[in-house]
């Protein structure tokens, strides 16, 4: 999952990368959340059920438990409809994203 045209969003905010520094959260952990992020930037965040068990090879009860933690830390709600990030980003345009985005 490319993650290049959000990456410099994500990483540049100061809130997220402070959450994402937490000791409860793995590489595994952050590469979801910038999955997630890549997935909103996409207008696609609503297919994360399909994707994540897909991305991770993981059954999806596995894929429940990361989003679990990744809830736990601030950076992700869970709403009768899925979930939402809590500190969505704007693609500024600014990125130097490979272009799968557009």
């Amino acid at each position: 999952m490319c993650t290049d045209g959000v990456g410099h969003l994500v990483l540049g905010d100061e809130r997220i990368q402070a959450l994402m520094a937490d000791p409860r959260l793995d590489l595994v952990h952050q590469q979801v959340v910038m999955t997630l992020y890549s997935l909103n930037a996409q207008g696609k965040l609503d297919e994360y059920r399909e994707i994540l068990p897909i991305y991770l090879s993981l059954a999806w009860e596995s894929c429940e438990e990361i989003l679990d933690a990744i809830v736990s830390v601030g950076l992700l709600n869970r709403t009768n409809e899925g979930i939402e990030l809590t500190y969505p980003v704007v693609d500024d345009g600014t990125g130097d994203s490979c272009g799968c985005h557009a």
